[in-house]
């Protein structure tokens, strides 16, 4: 029972620290392309109109993903790389980004890639 214990703590740090470097992530990069003002009345928008906040980013990748597609546009693809590039930055994970795949697969991935269980 114990280790059952020990290995569902050990499972919610990975899970954990995944979502931490996402919304780091997010946080810096949005910070750095729109601005502070900015960043928060998006977050606003999300949790209000979404029902994201913040910290549930991680838990609604999809519908995360496809509303910054929907606010930003053709300038998706530039600031959903720029997230997926300071997330596997911050994961010490290398990345060979294409355009041709989007942001969310990249996030995915590496969700599966830091939460699955060590051998």
């Amino acid at each position: 029972m114990e280790e059952h214990r020990e290995a569902n703590r050990r499972a919610g740090d990975r899970q954990a620290g995944f979502n931490d470097l996402l919304i780091d992530s997010v946080d810096e990069t949005f910070t750095k392309v729109l601005g502070a003002k900015a960043t928060t009345i998006l977050y606003n928008h999300w949790s209000t109109r979404l029902g994201i906040i913040r910290e549930e980013i991680p838990c609604n990748l999809p519908k995360f993903f496809e509303s910054m597609d929907e606010i930003f546009g053709t300038g998706y693809k530039t600031i959903g790389e720029q997230v997926i590039r300071k997330l596997y930055a911050k994961a010490e994970i290398p990345l060979e980004y294409s355009e041709n795949r989007p942001p969310l697969e990249y996030a995915k991935e590496l969700k599966h890639i830091l939460t699955k269980k060590p051998p």
